[in-house]
């Protein structure tokens, strides 16, 4: 009995450490991104990789521990440059790594780990990280494959980044910023005629509409309206289906 109640007395206080150095550490993070200086910055989240460090010690099995522990390294990288960052991002997708092997199937973990390979330059990776995320969550599946779209058009990859916002409208019909950057990623693609008319690619205004009709309020709404009249078209809020065998478009 005398030795069963020192095993408890010891699980409990490994229990309170390591919510010690969790909470420590979550509390630098925050208070690191509120600094105004780089150097503030910096020290903050050396801070929060440090005493999440002491917790992923003191609970190695703990999904949030590394999660935060990567994202805290990723934090850290990004007021860095050159080899420091290099090493810093390293750190933090290894961190990653461990989170995912401890939760494979986590759709939100391989969401996070992508993001961190963005910053860290590794594309592929990310791309199939996210699409990974996709699989895992089909309900969020709209979201992970907006991201990948996004991750593509940074990285110019046009072509993929439109496929990639298709699938997000496919996996949710009713997300207006995919509709909007797919807009986007089309317009890209529209020609010029001699007398300097814009003849945007069949599903561009569409998209652009269909955005308008589901946020006209939106963050995007000016943008969209203005591309729509720079491509000659009123702005019209109503959804007309690309694949209609008629469609009809209003102008000025």
């Amino acid at each position: 009995m005398e030795k069963n109640l020192k095993e408890r007395e010891g699980q409990l206080r490994q229990h309170k450490d390591l919510n010690d150095a969790f909470n420590v550490g979550m509390t630098a993070m925050a208070a690191a991104a509120q600094q105004t200086t780089p150097a503030e910055r910096e020290k903050g989240y050396e801070e929060a990789v440090q005493a999440l460090i002491k917790a992923s010690e003191i609970g190695p099995t703990e999904l949030a521990v590394w999660a935060n522990l990567a994202d805290a390294y990723m934090k850290l990288a990004s007021t860095k440059t050159g080899a420091e960052f290099d090493a810093a991002a390293q750190k933090g997708l290894d961190a990653y790594g461990k989170a995912i092997a401890l939760k494979p199937e986590d759709a939100a973990t391989h969401n996070n780990y992508a993001l961190a390979l963005v910053q860290a330059k590794k594309i592929p990776d990310a791309q199939a990280e996210l699409t990974k995320a996709a699989q895992l969550d089909p309900a969020n599946a709209g979201k992970y494959y907006y991201n990948l779209g996004a991750v593509l058009t940074n990285a110019n990859q046009s072509e993929a980044a439109v496929e990639a916002f298709q699938k997000a409208i496919a996996a949710d019909p009713n997300y207006a910023d995919a509709y909007y950057q797919y807009g986007v990623s089309l317009v890209s693609k529209a020609s010029f005629g001699a007398d300097g008319k814009v003849t945007p690619v069949p599903g561009t205004v569409e998209a652009l509409q269909k955005y308008l009709a589901l946020a006209p309020d939106g963050q995007f709404a000016q943008p969209a309206k203005d591309m729509l009249t720079t491509l000659g078209t009123s702005v019209d809020v109503s959804y007309k289906n690309p694949n209609a065998k008629e469609t009809t478009t209003k102008k000025k």
